[in-house]
């Protein structure tokens, strides 16, 4: 059985993919299960127009898991982030009705006259590599009060800007100069009782990476972490349930006996 608790929909500003493309991919790939996690990033909440397209992401889903239920277990959530931006309006969205599983990310950091998401700043040769560090420290900052603080299931691509960091940019930054920070953050997790997405969208061909990388969830399963949820972050459908066989494999050897999906905001526990 094989769950995808992230994907993103038309619904989200950066897809075009409907949710009869999604459900019909992921049949044909043998997936049990989809959770639609559209984007609420809550910098952007009225330029972006996140309550109707969050109101739109619900109705479709809920459309979906009707259309598709026989076959493929359709799953409503939402992909929440920079929630304390507007604490307010981010608590509206979560009530506007009963979410399988709400996620937790950041994607935009305050930082030295940069007021913008992170996939936009520019890391290449003029940054420096302390400038580089002090970014990831921030960004840290906000991922531990996130997961400190507010009401969420999933954290969901724990270490994203690595993506731009290293992987536009090349700067080949060492997230593990913060195991201190890091291991506070997994902690929190654990103890909030969250599980911790692994984020499968940068699994491109045999030099792939994870977010988080295997390191980290070495560490997290150390501290007693078992919580452990499958992520795509499709925003096409290609990529829907990208490299799960590998990720498991990765997991198992890890010491992980199983992963989980999310319905109605409790966890169900898939074993290997």
């Amino acid at each position: 059985m094989k769950y995808d608790c992230h994907i993103h929909s038309v619904n989200s500003v950066d897809s075009d993919q409907t949710l009869d493309m999604i459900c019909s991919t992921a049949i044909k790939k043998g997936i049990s299960g989809v959770t639609v996690t559209d984007h609420a990033d809550m910098w952007y909440y009225a330029e972006t127009d996140t309550l109707s397209r969050i109101k739109s992401s619900i109705s479709d889903t809920c459309k979906a898991a009707e259309k598709y239920g026989d076959r493929l277990s359709v799953f409503c959530g939402i992909e929440l982030s920079e929630y304390d931006y507007d604490p307010q309006k981010s608590a509206e969205l979560l009530e506007l009705t009963e979410y399988d599983a709400v996620l937790g990310s950041v994607h935009c950091v305050e930082f030295e006259g940069f007021h913008d998401a992170y996939s936009r700043i520019p890391f290449g040769p003029d940054f420096k590599d302390e400038e580089i560090y002090a970014f990831l420290e921030e960004y840290l900052l906000y991922i531990n009060r996130m997961v400190d603080k507010f009401d969420l299931d999933i954290a969901a691509h724990l270490t994203c800007p690595l993506r731009y960091i290293n992987g536009k940019y090349g700067r080949n930054a060492d997230i593990m100069k913060f195991t201190d920070e890091i291991t506070e953050i997994l902690r929190k997790i654990i103890k909030r009782d969250m599980a911790l997405e692994v984020n499968t969208s940068g699994m491109k061909g045999q030099n792939g990476y994870l977010m988080p990388d295997e390191r980290i969830l070495s560490l997290y399963r150390s501290l007693g972490g078992e919580k452990i949820t499958l992520g795509s972050d499709a925003h096409i459908t290609q990529n829907i349930g990208n490299s799960f066989k590998r990720v498991v494999e990765i997991l198992k050897r890890i010491g992980f006996n199983g992963y989980y999906y999310y319905k109605k905001r409790k966890g169900i526990k898939i074993n290997f």
